[in-house]
């Protein structure tokens, strides 16, 4: 046999930023949800601060103002919680683990193609990995948007104690969305790693790669223990191999990647 290098196993990015900006196009989306029903429902309690509210001996507010900002603020929560249906998350994780799955198969296409194997498409393990990755992102997301929603009625809850008015609430609206789009990056990075790994480590090990050499991606981001595994070799079933047992992707936010070691190549 004529032996050819074999392709490296690659990262996905493209993929990585596509599911980003579908999870942060949600997080806007929850961002006018709450700014629409705050500029409708709420605005008229906070403009000049919300003394109507916070200093009742001066201002004298009835009960059933108090009453409406405190409603309000429980249907605002609700009301942001709903904005997105489960079954559009669930399409947008599906469709996320899909692509991982259908990348991580042509990649290792590539990988065997000389000795003429070919990659798993479906198996049962691939089919009971890609349904608990769907759910994992499911979760994921989920959380986001409830949390998100936890934390802008947060924002209003401590502008009625503090008095503030309609600029200070929408600066810590923008703050906590802010945030929310920084863990969306976050979510998008870590999970297109980990599947990656998942999946890849699945079709290695049929195809016979019982090692693999650890690949990271040589930039500054490469976190000190991954640059010390750079070019190792490693055993997929080692306990205390690679990263402490972990292979390239699993650990959180890493985007290194595992060459297959096979004896045909």
């Amino acid at each position: 046999m004529t032996h050819r290098r074999m392709p490296h196993t690659r990262y996905p990015r493209n993929l990585e930023d596509a599911y980003r900006r579908r999870i942060v196009k949600l997080v806007y989306q929850w961002r006018k949800v709450a700014m629409d029903y705050f500029n409708v429902y709420m605005r008229d309690y906070f403009n000049g601060g919300t003394q109507i509210v916070a200093d009742a001996p001066k201002n004298n507010p009835t009960e059933t103002e108090q009453q409406n900002v405190l409603r309000n603020l429980d249907v605002m929560g609700y009301t942001i919680k709903q904005a997105t249906s489960d079954a559009t998350i669930r399409s947008i994780a599906e469709q996320f683990v899909r692509t991982i799955d259908m990348f991580s198969y042509n990649n290792v296409a590539m990988q065997i193609r000389i000795a003429g194997i070919n990659p798993i498409r479906n198996s049962p393990e691939l089919t009971k990995m890609f349904n608990a990755r769907v759910a994992e992102n499911v979760q994921l997301i989920k959380y986001m948007k409830d949390r998100y929603a936890d934390s802008i009625t947060g924002v209003i809850s401590r502008a009625i104690s503090n008095g503030d008015g309609t600029g200070a609430i929408t600066k810590e609206i923008v703050k906590q969305t802010g945030m929310s789009v920084r863990h969306a990056a976050l979510v998008a990075n870590d999970q297109t790693g980990s599947a990656l790994a998942r999946f890849n480590e699945s079709r290695h090990k049929a195809a016979g790669a019982k090692d693999y050499v650890w690949q990271s991606m040589e930039d500054n981001r490469v976190r000190p223990k991954h640059q010390e595994l750079d070019g190792t070799r490693q055993s997929y079933d080692d306990p205390n191999g690679g990263d402490d047992g972990q292979t390239p992707g699993e650990p959180i936010n890493c985007r290194c990647v595992a060459d297959p070691v096979f004896s045909f190549y």
